[in-house]
């Protein structure tokens, strides 16, 4: 047997990163016992299920975020773009619990269609989701919600009413940090 020479670097982590892949940011609007609303950046996000359609958020268990969710068992998942960055970076400094978050960020809440949280008007895509579920991971509460309704900026889609993802202008996580999503590389078809 030939023992092949890795082309591995091995990385000696004090604990195992789980932000080597990007995720989607997004501003996770929750209903407030103190304020109006409160609002929160998230980095971890993801798409348990197609149908029926889902997202999940993982949320520290010492947020005020995490105490809404459990209390008022849905919220609203907005997606951002470049220009959102600086309110995503205040939105994440600063609590709930001692700030009213809406009237600092200067962001525009707009009744949804099913629930009572609001959507933000500055994020190209809205979804208005219910808590079906909570899984607790260690300090973190994983709230997956099924999707009750979407909202998209008009000025995205084109005229058979298809997403223009370049225009999206989206940013991902990658541990702390932002990035741009910039090409459009293909399509994926599912069968």
């Amino acid at each position: 047997m030939v023992k092949l020479k890795s082309v591995k670097t091995r990385l000696k982590l004090e604990k195992p990163k789980i932000g080597l892949y990007p995720s989607t940011t997004c501003l996770v609007v929750t209903l407030s016992d103190i304020f109006k609303v409160n609002i929160m950046p998230v980095g971890l996000v993801g798409s348990p299920s197609l149908d029926p359609p889902t997202v999940g958020i993982s949320v520290l268990d010492s947020h005020y975020t995490y105490h809404l969710l459990n209390k008022f068992k849905e919220f609203t998942l907005n997606t951002v773009n470049q220009n959102l960055v600086e309110k995503i970076t205040y939105l994440g400094s600063v609590s709930g619990r001692d700030e009213d978050k809406l009237k600092g960020s200067k962001l525009t809440i707009l009744s949804s269609s099913v629930i009572k949280t609001p959507i933000l008007k500055e994020c190209p895509v809205n979804m208005e989701c219910k808590v079906i579920k909570k899984i607790k991971l260690g300090r973190y509460g994983y709230f997956i919600g099924e999707i009750v309704y979407s909202h998209i900026t008009r000025e995205l889609l084109d005229s058979q009413n298809k997403i223009i993802s370049q225009k999206l202008d989206s940013i991902v996580t990658l541990f702390f940090d932002y990035f741009a999503v910039k090409n459009y590389l293909g399509s994926f078809k599912p069968r």
